[in-house]
């Protein structure tokens, strides 16, 4: 059973990901909170950051990570990938950050942004699109079913800002590798050995589409 304050945190990190909204109030999808006020400061930056380089340095939080999740959760006409080998390929390739707006990590064509509808998921299979390409195989834009194209540079890219993502820490990459390594040992080792059956997925369900 998940604590209640998680759900609660879950509607507020797809607000403060999907609408930007610096400093001005925002309203959220959650029951429990009306309103919030996302004002910029240093701890939100390190988050940020936090975020953003699990996504692009943690094995078991980055790309093989979206890719079980998009194995467990994006079935029939939600699945963007053939399989994990070809999911590996695309993301591997994409930019640790958007080209388009590096100020912006979680937005844009990147890993960050890839990595946040991974946590989203478990709850909208709709993000599936969003962790998917960008493009369709005949070129054309890979659209959710509302119509939105994320992950994308001209579609999600905010106004520039100061913000510098920057290198990780020693201490950070410390964490993550004794992170990654926990993880190989209780799910015997994923990378060479993955089971949907025996892997760290949340015990949640889909929400109603």
């Amino acid at each position: 059973m998940l604590p209640a304050w998680y759900s609660i945190t879950i509607d507020l990190f797809i607000d403060l990901c999907s609408d930007p909204c610096n400093s001005i109030a925002c309203h959220t999808r959650s029951e429990k909170i009306a309103l919030y006020r996302n004002v910029p400061n240093p701890s939100l930056g390190d988050w940020i950051r936090a975020i953003s380089w699990s996504a692009i340095h943690s094995t078991y939080q980055g790309v093989f990570d979206v890719c079980a999740y998009h194995e467990k959760y994006c079935t029939g006409d939600y699945r963007q990938y053939d399989n994990f080998t070809s999911c590996l390929a695309y993301l591997t390739a994409l930019p640790d950050v958007p080209v388009g707006c590096p100020w912006a990590p979680l937005a844009g064509n990147a890993k960050g942004c890839k990595f946040k509808h991974k946590l989203l998921v478990p709850f909208q299979p709709k993000h599936c699109y969003h962790m998917g390409p960008l493009t369709l195989a005949d070129g054309s834009p890979n659209y959710d079913p509302d119509g939105k194209l994320k992950c994308s540079d001209a579609e999600e890219c905010p106004a520039q800002t100061d913000f510098v993502l920057g290198e990780p820490t020693g201490e950070f990459l410390a964490s993550m590798h004794a992170y990654d390594a926990a993880i190989a040992t209780e799910y015997n080792n994923p990378i060479t050995n993955f089971s949907l059956d025996h892997y760290k997925f949340p015990q949640v369900a889909f929400a109603a589409t």
